[in-house]
C-alpha cells in the first residue's frame, strides 16, 4: 500500500470491530456497544438526520467504553444507578486529541461536560441508546431492576415514565418510541446489531495522516489503562522503527511498520486490565485469555483492507520462530521480515519495562536476552544482531519517544484534572 497524503481509507468497519473487542472483556459485557450503535442508529433514521451524523451517533456508540479500564469501572458504567462519568470523560480526552475524531469526542462528551455544542441532539440520541439497552438487558450489579424490563418496549416505556426521561428533547423521545415499537427493531437488535455494517453499511474514509494519528490514540488508549506501560507501544515502534531503517525498508513499508507497532496490542482492549497487570503467576485460563488479545488485533485490523500486510505484522508479535508462539503457531519462513522486526521490539522494549510482577532490566541485559532467544531459535538472529550493533541508536529513538509520549500523557492527564489510573 501507498501510504502518501493522498492516499484514503475506509475506518468504518475496523470502528465496529473495536467496539466489539471493548465487550469481549466479559460474556456479561458482550454486544453492548454493538445493541447502543444499532438502537443509535435506528432512532437517528426516524428523524430523519444526515449520513454524515449517523455515521457520528454510529462511531460515538462503538467508541464512548474506551475509558473503561476495569472490571470494575465497566460494572459502574453499566448500572443505572450508579452515577459514573469518568469513563466518558477519559474517552473525550483521548479522541478530542484528533481533529477528524473531534465531533465523535464531543458527542461523548458533551452531556459530561455540560457544553453546548451542534452535536448535543446527537449526544442525547447516544445517552438515550445507551439508556434503552442499560434497562433491557442484565448486567452484573444491575439484573433484579431489569428482570421485569425484557419484553419490547416495556425498557422505554419504563424510562419514559421516570424523572430521567425529562432530561431528554421530546422529540428525541418520540422518535425512540417509534423506532423500537416494531418487533422487528427487538430482533434486529438480537440477529442484525453484530453484524451492523453488513446490514447498514457506513463509510468513513479518512486520509493517511488521521489513520496514523487514530493508530496513536488507540495505542495510548491500550497503554495509558495502567501506569506500567504508559509508553510501551511508543517504545516498541521507536524499536521498529531503528531497526526496519537497517534493513532499508522503503518510506511506505516503515510507515506501515510504524501503524503496525502502535496497533499490536490492540486486542488486549478486550483483556481484562486484573489479568494484565495481575502480580502473582496466571492461571492456565488467564493465560488462555490473555493470549487472545494477538488474535483480536488480528480480527480487527483485517477490517483495514488497505493497510495489508500490516494486520499481520500486528498480530503475530507473540509468535515464534520454533513454532511454539501464539496464535496461529507459525513457524520460520511463515513470519515475514516485518512480523519479526515488531516481534524483537516489543520482547526487548517489555523487559525494559517494570511490570507488577517482575522489575525492569537495562537496555544491555535486555538486547542480551533477545540475542539468548535466537539463538534458541524463537526469535529473529537478523534482527536480533541489527539490535544489538544498532543499540544506542535504538535507544536515542526510544528516548525521544517516551519523552514526547509522557508529554502527551501530561495533557492528557490535565484534561481529566489529574485523574490517572493506577
Amino acid at each position: 500500500m501507498k501510504t502518501g497524503t493522498d492516499k484514503t481509507l475506509d475506518v468504518m468497519n475496523f470502528i465496529i470491530e473495536i467496539a466489539r473487542i471493548i465487550d469481549d472483556v466479559s460474556p456479561e459485557f458482550k454486544g453492548h456497544h454493538l445493541r447502543v450503535a444499532y438502537t443509535a442508529l435506528k432512532i437517528g433514521t426516524v428523524l430523519g438526520i444526515e449520513e454524515d451524523r449517523i455515521r457520528q451517533i454510529v462511531a460515538a456508540s462503538c467508541l464512548h467504553g474506551i475509558g473503561c479500564f476495569t472490571f470494575q469501572e465497566r460494572l459502574q458504567a453499566l448500572n443505572p444507578e450508579i452515577k459514573t462519568t469518568l469513563y466518558r470523560e477519559r474517552a473525550y480526552a483521548f479522541l478530542a486529541q484528533s481533529g477528524f475524531l473531534t465531533p465523535c469526542a464531543e458527542v461523548i462528551g458533551r452531556r459530561q461536560n455540560g457544553k453546548s455544542c451542534d452535536t448535543a441532539y446527537l449526544s442525547d440520541i447516544v445517552e438515550l441508546a445507551e439508556r434503552i439497552d442499560l434497562l433491557s438487558h442484565s448486567y452484573p450489579g444491575n439484573a433484579e431492576a431489569n428482570e421485569s424490563l425484557q419484553k419490547p418496549g416495556e425498557a422505554l416505556d419504563y424510562f419514559l415514565r421516570s424523572k430521567a426521561s425529562k432530561d431528554f428533547p421530546p422529540e428525541t423521545l418520540s422518535a425512540a418510541k417509534e423506532a423500537t415499537e416494531p418487533e422487528a427493531f427487538w430482533f434486529g437488535l438480537e440477529y442484525e446489531s453484530p453484524r451492523l455494517n453488513g446490514t447498514h453499511p457506513i463509510t468513513w474514509i479518512i486520509t493517511w495522516k488521521d489513520f496514523q494519528e487514530f493508530a496513536r490514540i488507540l495505542s495510548e488508549v491500550i497503554d495509558w489503562r495502567s501506569k506500567f506501560t504508559v509508553s510501551h507501544c511508543a517504545s516498541v515502534r521507536a524499536t521498529a522503527l531503528a531497526l526496519a531503517k537497517e534493513f532499508g525498508f522503503t518510506d511506505d513499508e516503515i510507515s506501515l511498520i510504524s501503524v503496525a507497532a502502535d496497533l499490536h496490542d490492540l486486542g488486549k482492549l478486550g483483556i481484562p486490565l486484573e489479568i494484565l497487570m495481575k502480580p502473582d503467576t496466571l492461571t492456565p485460563q488467564e493465560v488462555h485469555v490473555m493470549r487472545k488479545h494477538a488474535y483480536l488485533t488480528y480480527m480487527a485490523l483485517k477490517e483495514l483492507g488497505e493497510i495489508s500486510p500490516a494486520h499481520l505484522w500486528a498480530s503475530q508479535h507473540h509468535e515464534r520462530l520454533s513454532g511454539d508462539g501464539y496464535p496461529f503457531r507459525l513457524q520460520g519462513s511463515e513470519i515475514s521480515t516485518e512480523a519479526r522486526i515488531i516481534a524483537v521490539s516489543d520482547v526487548y522494549t517489555a523487559l525494559t519495562e517494570v511490570r507488577p510482577y517482575r522489575p525492569a532490566v537495562g537496555a544491555a541485559d535486555a538486547a542480551s536476552i533477545v540475542r539468548d532467544m535466537a539463538a534458541e531459535g524463537k526469535l529473529c538472529r537478523e534482527v536480533s544482531d541489527k539490535l544489538l550493533r544498532n543499540l544506542k541508536t535504538v535507544e536515542d529513538a526510544r528516548a525521544e519517544a517516551i519523552k514526547e509520549t509522557m508529554e502527551r500523557y501530561k495533557k492528557w492527564k490535565e484534561l481529566l484534572n489529574g485523574e490517572t489510573e493506577e
